[in-house]
């Protein structure tokens, strides 16, 4: 009986216990559902991203032909208005006919005046044929060449004649050492005759040399004068006087040399004079004269070899200086060949300008013969809308002013974003309202402007006939699709972070109460957006449930529940 109570009680223990553990779950699972935020969720797919763009912009005329009122003309009269509609041929406005035959007398002058101006550049460019400096300077070169060549000559022919000289005086000097008195009388009769003959023959050699030298510097002189006359460069003028400078110490260097012989052989004559009258000086005084009057003859022949080397070193240096000159000649000349080629350029690029503005003053005078013609009337060279009109009755035309037709079928113009305007392409079709009935009209896209300054795009699209007002403004709005992608989501499940964008995806994870919900953090890549959609490349399917919305904010690893369930 008791053990019978005892299993009663515990068994209706339990069962209280299985009641109170499942009031509990159901309370628990209620608390949770409140507790946990819910989200909205949705899938990527596989297609394009979605843009629809908006703006405003204008009808434009299609065609504008514009005319340029002639500058300084006084305006008669006005016969059309910005606005007006206006056919080929009809007047637009009139100038007065005072003011256009005015202006005719003038350009007819200033062309005049023009033709005279290339004229005159014309006879200025003709260059007038010259010496080259280079071709004076070869002459130079060729003078000096031939100068060094005689100089050479002469100190060859120098060297063999006193060669011959100094070795009979040694011979002489030896075999008038052993002459008998009365030998050493006859030869000193002999060395007076010598010394004599030797005597004249300096001073006609010396009057010959310096005769020679005096040539040289006459010469000199006269090359000078005719540069001078010649209206030679400062160089070559300078290059003359040098060249006068040295022929004149030549001069004095020979005067001076022969003057040094002719006394030395003066001093030969009186010693032998002296000898000749004065035999009985015997042979102590006779051979001291022969000695003396050997070695002196002996320096006046060394003397001379040295002037003759003297002479070729000159010459040589001579040769030389004209060697460089010729140089810097040739380098003068292909500066000076330069700036002429530089400055026939010049001047006949001027004279195409001149003739330019002959060409272009003619066809300005046959516009206003023209225009006389024309009783000054200015008309309509197309139909179309005037755009443009600002001349005014009774004006000067100041050239600012500005005459427009537009002519054609209108375009429309508009702007988006640079990025925008990459999807649009011509033959892209836009829709237009305008005006009060907001009617939609369509258009297509003809051309796209980028603008690399600016981050925008401009477009123009051709519209239907009679589709718009010339200078209307219009709201225009299009939809665009960019190429195909695998994973394209809506923009709102797209998050992003300072390090890249992510989604977040519903994930199921397995407990000890049973199977739960996360959000699950997945970075992606960004390929396109709008404000919209988005394309992404990432570590998800499109069966995986995206976030897009949520009850509150919520974040990777969090418990969510989906609206709905």
């Amino acid at each position: 009986m008791e053990r019978r109570k005892i299993r009663k009680w515990c068994r209706d223990g339990f069962l209280v216990f299985l009641g109170a553990m499942a009031v509990f779950t159901v309370l628990s699972r209620s608390l949770d559902s409140l507790t946990v935020p819910q989200v909205g969720t949705s899938y990527g797919k596989m297609g394009n991203v979605n843009y629809e763009i908006k703006g405003d912009g204008k009808f434009l005329a299609s065609g504008i032909t514009y005319l340029n009122p002639e500058e300084g003309l006084k305006v008669q009269s006005v016969g059309k208005t910005a606005g007006q509609k206006v056919e080929a041929g009809e007047v637009l406005f009139a100038y007065q006919l005072e003011g256009i035959q005015k202006k005719k007398e003038e350009l007819a002058l200033s062309i005049e005046k023009m033709r005279l101006e290339l004229n005159q550049s014309e006879v200025r460019s003709k260059q007038i044929p010259g010496i080259s400096e280079e071709t004076l300077a070869i002459q130079s070169l060729d003078a000096a060449k031939r100068a060094l060549d005689f100089g050479y000559q002469d100190l060859e022919e120098l060297r063999r004649e006193s060669g011959e000289k100094l070795a009979k005086l040694k011979r002489d000097y030896n075999q008038n050492m052993t002459q008998s008195e009365e030998e050493m009388e006859e030869e000193t009769r002999r060395q007076y005759r010598t010394a004599e003959r030797a005597y004249d023959a300096a001073v006609a050699k010396k009057e010959s040399a310096v005769k020679k030298a005096e040539r040289e510097v006459t010469d000199c002189e006269e090359k000078l004068d005719r540069l001078e006359d010649e209206g030679a460069s400062d160089e070559e003028i300078l290059k003359a006087r040098k060249a006068l400078d040295r022929a004149n110490e030549d001069l004095e260097e020979v005067r001076e040399e022969q003057s040094l012989n002719v006394e030395e052989a003066k001093a030969a004559l009186n010693s032998a004079e002296e000898d000749y009258g004065d035999v009985s000086a015997g042979r102590r005084t006779a051979a001291e004269a022969l000695k003396s009057s050997y070695e002196s003859s002996v320096e006046a022949v060394e003397a001379q070899i040295k002037a003759g080397e003297k002479s070729v070193r000159n010459l040589e240096e001579a040769l030389s200086q004209a060697e460089l000159a010729v140089s810097n000649a040739r380098a003068r000349d292909a500066v000076t060949a330069a700036e002429n080629q530089k400055e026939q350029t010049a001047s006949g690029l001027d004279r195409q300008v001149k003739q330019l503005d002959i060409t272009k003053a003619e066809e300005q005078l046959k516009a206003l013969e023209a225009l006389e013609a024309a009783s000054g009337e200015v008309t309509a060279p197309v139909s179309g809308v005037v755009t443009e009109l600002a001349v005014v009755p009774g004006k000067t035309v100041t050239g600012d002013e500005l005459v427009a037709i537009g002519d054609g079928r209108l375009k429309f113009e508009g702007t988006v974003e640079k990025k925008l305007g990459e999807l649009i392409t011509a033959g892209t079709k836009i829709n237009l309202q305008y005006g009060e009935s907001r009617r939609t009209y369509e258009a297509v896209v003809d051309s796209v402007d980028f603008l690399s300054e600016e981050e925008q795009a401009h477009f123009t699209a051709s519209v239907q006939e009679d589709t718009g007002v010339l200078g209307a403004t219009a709201a225009f709005s299009l939809n665009l699709t960019s190429q195909q992608y695998t994973q394209v989501i809506p923009i709102a499940g797209l998050r992003q972070e300072s390090d890249g964008y992510y989604i977040l995806v519903v994930k199921p994870q397995k407990t000890i109460l049973g199977e739960e919900l996360t959000a699950e953090k997945i970075p992606v890549e960004l390929l396109e957006k709008s404000s919209t959609q988005a394309a992404v490349q990432g570590a998800f399917s499109n069966t995986d449930q995206l976030i897009v919305s949520s009850s509150r904010i919520i974040e990777a690893g969090d418990r969510v529940r989906i609206s709905g369930e």
